[in-house]
C-alpha cells in the first residue's frame, strides 16, 4: 500500500491553510521518513563493500541510498562521522591503519585512517521508497507520517512553543511506539510464540 504525496499535501494545506506545492514539502517528507527508518531497523539494509589497501574512499554514486545510519569496518565498532574539512586535516598527515572516522563528500565515503590491508565495509542505510507521487510503506504508517509531517512543518515555521506542535510530535512518537509493538508481536507470533 502506498501513501500519496498528493494526499499528504492536501492534508497539510487544509490543516494550516496554506497553498504549498508538492516540491515545497519534499524536505519535510524526507525528514519524517528518515525518522521512521531510524526507529524501525527492519526497514534499513546493509550494503557490503571492499576497501582495498591504501584506498581512501568508496564510491556510492551508483547505490540506492537515501541516508546512512552507521558504517563498520571488518565487523568492528561503528565509525565516527566527521565533516569533510576535519577529514582533510587528518588526511594531510598520512595515516594508514584501522579506520576510525568517515565522512561523505561528492557521493563518496572517505575513511581515516585508510586501511593498510583489504577491509570489509558494511554501510547500514535506507532507501526511501517514494518518488514524487507515492511513499511505499504499510498503510498503518499513515498516521505516523501525517503527524510527523505536521510536526516538521511547524518546527520549520518556528511554532515549537505551541501546544499543537507538541500534540503532533507526541502523536508521531506514540504511533511509532505502536508500530514497534505491532512488529514485535508479529515476529513473536511468526516464530511460534503467542502473547496471551
Amino acid at each position: 500500500m502506498s501513501i500519496t504525496v498528493a494526499d499528504l499535501l492536501t492534508k497539510l494545506n487544509n490543516r494550516f491553510d496554506t497553498e504549498l506545492a508538492s516540491t515545497d514539502i519534499t524536505d519535510y517528507v524526507e525528514d519524517v521518513l528518515t525518522d521512521i527508518y531510524i526507529e524501525i531497523p527492519a526497514l534499513r539494509e546493509e550494503k557490503a563493500f571492499t576497501l582495498e589497501d591504501n584506498d581512501t574512499s568508496i564510491d556510492i554514486s551508483t547505490e540506492d541510498i537515501s541516508y546512512i545510519e552507521e558504517i563498520t569496518v571488518d565487523g568492528g565498532e561503528p565509525l565516527i562521522k566527521i565533516d569533510y574539512r576535519e577529514y582533510l586535516e587528518r588526511a594531510a598527515a598520512y595515516g594508514a591503519g584501522e579506520p576510525v572516522y568517515y565522512t561523505i563528500y561528492d557521493d563518496k565515503v572517505y575513511f581515516y585512517p585508510w586501511p593498510y590491508d583489504t577491509a570489509a565495509v558494511a554501510i547500514f542505510c535506507g532507501k526511501f521508497n517514494y518518488d514524487t507521487d507515492a511513499i511505499t510503506l504499510p498503510d498503518y504508517y499513515r498516521q505516523a507520517v501525517v503527524a510527523g509531517l505536521f510536526a516538521k512543518y511547524m518546527l520549520d515555521k518556528g511554532l515549537v512553543e505551541s501546544a499543537e506542535y507538541l500534540v503532533y510530535r507526541n502523536k508521531f512518537t506514540e504511533q511509532m511506539g505502536k508500530i514497534k509493538t505491532m512488529r514485535a508481536k508479529s515476529l513473536r507470533t511468526k516464530r511460534g510464540y503467542v502473547d496471551y
